[in-house]
C-alpha cells in the first residue's frame, strides 16, 4: 500500500452549512485507484468529479460520513460507502468521490 490518507470526522452541530472536520485516523496506508471521471453542472456552474477506490486495512469504526485526506497531495475524498471485501473484516473498498471545484 504506497499511499497515506487521514480519515476525518465531521464535528459541526447538525444543520451546519459550513461542516468542520478533526482528524479520526492518521496517516493510515491504502492503495488509491481513480475509477471514472467527468464533469457536471451544478446550477449555472460546472464542475468535475472523479470517483476513486480506497482500499485499505478494515477498521470497524470508519463510517460513510467521514472524508479521506490524501496526505501528499491534499486531495479530499468524501465517502460514498464502505464494502467489506469477501466479509471477511481484513479489508474495506471505499468508494469515494472527488469533488474538484
Amino acid at each position: 500500500m504506497r499511499h497515506h490518507v487521514t480519515f476525518q470526522s465531521d464535528t459541526s452541530a447538525d444543520g451546519a452549512e459550513d461542516p468542520s472536520y478533526t482528524d479520526f485516523l492518521a496517516k493510515v496506508p491504502c492503495d488509491i485507484r481513480p475509477v471514472t471521471g467527468g464533469e457536471r453542472y451544478l446550477g449555472k456552474q460546472l464542475q468535475a468529479e472523479t470517483t476513486v477506490l480506497i482500499i485499505t486495512r478494515y477498521n470497524s469504526s470508519l463510517l460513510p460520513t467521514m472524508r479521506a485526506v490524501n496526505d501528499v497531495t491534499s486531495k479530499i475524498y468524501h465517502i460514498s460507502r464502505l464494502i467489506d471485501i469477501d466479509g471477511r473484516q481484513r479489508k474495506w473498498l471505499i468508494e469515494c468521490t472527488e469533488v474538484v471545484v
